[in-house]
């Protein structure tokens, strides 16, 4: 989501051109539904090229399995938030967003009395990436960030230049250990794994096929007993070419805390229009493929996306899920120093959000023919009710509106009778 938003903006920057992400998937070699089955992986990169900048979503390229598994309700519900809106033109630009940054790289105190749980973590697969290559494991959630800060590939001298650590930081209760998943490997290989610098455990890893693919060669867990304690737990490759690690797996693992009080915050991209902003929202540490396959992610409470550089004033939010189009429910806050932090519902996944100001009813006078008028500036697609009082404690409803930014209204033509009326407007949806 992050990567094609940050790509679609730097070649807006640099060309001052539209952009189109034309190909992603979440694997080269294939649809690989069974690595995404709940199509996470896909949404985010829909949703990373339609709010990340680019002229649409990013475009699947593998459009055959789109439409053998019918996966047409997940644009639909892209649609129907998108369509209530101006998503399509005006002028856009991307909106700053202010997060708690990257977790911490190694662990803080022990909690008490917690239960010692496993986390299996999944890397990244993409050659020639070079993450931090450092994840703490204070809790089970934390696994989530292996896809962000880790690299399947772990390259020994024949790529120095793409050598980066593969270090696990946790606290340890007996027994534990470090389960390595290992997919394939190319020529010389040796793996090794070291704690806190020292090395406790050695094998070669000879190139079974005598090729260079990642092709499941090997399809092997290789354990490793591991200290109790704190630890620092280094994966290397000792030898010449990479070999290439599906997951690994922390066994038997102590809940702590992160250094400093940390907590992370949701992953956000979005656009920011001259009467309407558009975000989209994803759960901490749920960036794929972190927990890809569970059925069902941990619920969000209580979280909040923070936005920069934003104008004075209240600003209010419909939230919408983005794999069923549902709305979820309205925030709103007040912008502080320019730091708009508006709250979110409850959620587990993702959130599509559409920002905007309070609809505002304006009085502007009294036409030449005796006829009052008033402008509604509202969001697009915004439902309102104007109702219409002589006395104020009775209201009648007068006028519906729908979609309606900066329309001019003729109405109320007996305003030339009456002496006194007023009008007031509430949302109708």
């Amino acid at each position: 989501m992050s990567r094609l938003a940050t790509v679609a903006q730097s070649f807006l920057s640099r060309y001052q051109k539209p952009v189109m992400i034309g190909e992603f998937g979440i694997d080269y070699r294939g649809w690989a539904r069974a690595n995404d089955p709940y199509l996470r992986g896909l949404r985010q990169g829909v949703w990373g090229g339609a709010l990340g900048g680019s002229v649409g979503t990013g475009m699947s390229w593998w459009w055959e399995n789109l439409h053998s598994e019918n996966v047409y309700p997940l644009y639909q519900a892209l649609g129907s938030i998108l369509n209530r809106t101006r998503w399509s033109g005006g002028a856009w630009k991307a909106i700053g967003l202010q997060t708690s940054g990257p977790p911490p790289a190694t662990v803080g105190n022990p909690l008490t009395n917690g239960s010692p749980f496993a986390a299996q973590l999944t890397p990244s697969g993409q050659w020639g990436a070079k993450p931090s290559g450092q994840l703490a494991l204070p809790n089970s959630d934390a696994a989530g960030y292996a896809a962000s800060t880790l690299n399947s590939f772990v390259h020994g001298t024949a790529h120095a230049e793409l050598r980066v650590p593969f270090r696990l930081s946790a606290w340890l209760t007996n027994s534990a250990r470090l389960v390595m998943h290992l997919n394939s490997v190319s020529d010389g290989a040796v793996l090794t794994v070291r704690v806190d610098g020292v090395e406790t455990y050695r094998t070669n890893l000879p190139n079974l096929d005598g090729g260079y693919q990642v092709n499941n060669e090997y399809n092997a867990d290789i354990p490793a007993n591991l200290p109790a304690g704190n630890h620092l737990i280094e994966i290397r490759n000792a030898g010449g070419d990479w070999f290439y690690l599906d997951w690994v797996r922390l066994e038997q693992v102590l809940p702590a805390a992160y250094p400093g009080g940390w907590e992370p915050s949701p992953s956000s991209i979005g656009l920011q229009g001259d009467r309407e902003s558009l975000v989209y929202v994803l759960a901490p540490g749920g960036v794929f493929p972190a927990g890809a396959t569970n059925a069902t992610l941990p619920l969000q409470q209580n979280k909040a996306v923070t936005l920069t550089n934003w104008p004075a004033g209240t600003f209010l939010a419909q939230w919408f899920d983005p794999a069923t189009g549902q709305r979820l429910g309205d925030t709103q806050s007040t912008t502080t120093n320019r730091i708009l932090t508006l709250p979110l519902p409850d959620f587990r996944e993702d959130l599509a959000g559409v920002v905007h100001p309070p609809p505002s009813l304006t009085a502007v006078g009294v036409s030449g023919t005796g006829n009052f008028q008033f402008q509604l500036d509202s969001e697009p697609d915004g439902q309102y009710v104007i109702d219409r009082s002589a006395d104020l404690p009775a209201w009648t409803p007068f006028l519906t509106v729908t979609n309606i930014t900066g329309t001019w209204i003729q109405l109320d033509t007996t305003a030339a009778t009456n002496s006194r009326s007023f009008f007031r407007a509430h949302r109708n949806n």
